[in-house]
């Protein structure tokens, strides 16, 4: 039985996918290709086994713009040399860089109100 609520879009993409530990000392960094994706899940493909339930980090670009996505894996099948990888998607953060240049801004007007110069916009 089917049970995606969600229309999945095909995708043929390299991504970062880091296994999140308890520590950054206790994580794992992975290569993977994403196959397809939705607002709630992505199945990509590794070259090693990954447990399920992992919490996990996703780098990927999407339309030229850096993103971050944050999930759960739900399963982790077999495929010749492969994994198939299925995660569900629990938080992202898209356009990286514009929200870069936010927290820059930002940190620049704080640091002028402290010293006592007007900040203007």
């Amino acid at each position: 039985m089917e049970r995606r609520t969600e229309d999945r879009v095909s995708a043929n993409q390299p991504v970062n996918l880091t296994l999140l530990g308890e520590t950054p000392e206790q994580s794992r960094k992975l290569t993977a290709s994403m196959t397809n994706f939705s607002g709630r899940g992505m199945q990509l493909y590794t070259n090693q086994s990954v447990p399920l339930d992992v919490p996990v980090r996703v780098d990927l670009r999407i339309d030229g713009n850096d993103a971050l996505v944050l999930g759960e894996v739900r399963y982790c099948q077999r495929e010749g040399s492969r994994y198939l990888v299925g995660l569900s998607l629990e938080h992202s953060l898209l356009d990286l860089t514009s929200i870069g240049r936010l927290v820059h801004r930002l940190i620049q007007e704080d640091r002028r109100a402290h010293r006592g110069v007007a900040v203007t916009h």
